[in-house]
């Protein structure tokens, strides 16, 4: 993914918000789980591991499913 299309994605997925779409790339980029190569991101090998160790260890809190049902109960809070 470019950082838009990526963006893009979460917008189809509704995981974050216009407001986070930006510090949510730049945490990635930051905690070295992509690195942006010409106008593309890649997962790097840390990346790849922290998403499988998260995957297989909390998986019920990893989900694309549940990032949505809580960013739906905090617009209610909001």
């Amino acid at each position: 993914y470019t950082q838009g299309e990526l963006v893009e994605k979460m917008r189809e997925e509704r995981i974050g918000r216009p407001s986070t779409y930006a510090k949510i790339i730049k945490t990635l980029l930051d905690r070295k789980y992509i690195v942006e190569k010409g106008k593309f991101l890649y997962p790097t090998k840390l990346g790849i591991e922290v998403y499988e160790y998260l995957s297989n260890h909390f998986s019920d809190y990893t989900s694309t499913e549940f990032t949505r049902e809580l960013e739906a109960i905090m617009d209610k809070v909001e």
